[in-house]
């Protein structure tokens, strides 16, 4: 879209950390606390995609319009999906879990990191960003094991191995190919 001429390698990188996803999240066997993974094991790979194809072009119309302030248009995006989610909920369930952790990244954890992605859309490439948040995909269930015990499985950690290694190896060649103007 911004005419920006996109590397091999960071072609290659995002066909291998794509391959590690997938390795990761077709593990239905061990999806827990999901009502329609008995209809359709692949609705949370689609609303996945949706997500992450959402969010690319977010950094790539973010990186075009580098005047748009970037706390205000992460806050009302926040605040925007925040009523989506707030209209598809089961209203008994708007309350359930721990509030202090679920105010804590809502309030503290998530806008930090969203204002921190939006202001790097200014200095690297749409591209570059999203291949990092895949970082997230796998230190997720890494954060889950820790606080609360639940064991990824091995499909999730054998992806995970080959996302992070895809990362180290592509940001490791890309510095050492790094050119100051």
């Amino acid at each position: 879209l911004l005419k920006e001429k996109v590397k091999k390698s960071t072609i290659y990188a995002s066909l291998f950390a794509l391959f590690g996803i997938i390795v990761s999240v077709l593990d239905a066997e061990n999806v827990i606390n999901s009502p329609l993974v008995e209809e359709d094991p692949f609705i949370g790979l689609i609303c996945g995609l949706v997500t992450s194809s959402c969010l690319g072009l977010n950094f790539v119309l973010l990186r075009s319009k580098p005047n748009i302030p970037a706390i205000g248009a992460t806050g009302f995006g926040g605040i925007f999906t925040g009523i989506i989610g707030f209209c598809f909920v089961q209203q008994d369930q708007i309350f359930l879990g721990d509030l202090m952790f679920i105010s804590v990244s809502g309030l503290i954890i998530l806008p930090f990191s969203f204002a921190a992605l939006t202001y790097a859309t200014r200095y690297t490439q749409a591209a570059n960003i999203s291949l990092l948040m895949l970082i997230e995909t796998i230190f997720g269930p890494i954060w889950v094991w820790v606080v609360i015990n639940e064991v990824p499985g091995v499909q999730m950690i054998i992806g995970g191995i080959i996302v992070i290694l895809t990362l180290l190896v592509y940001f490791l060649f890309e510095k050492t190919n790094f050119k100051n103007p």
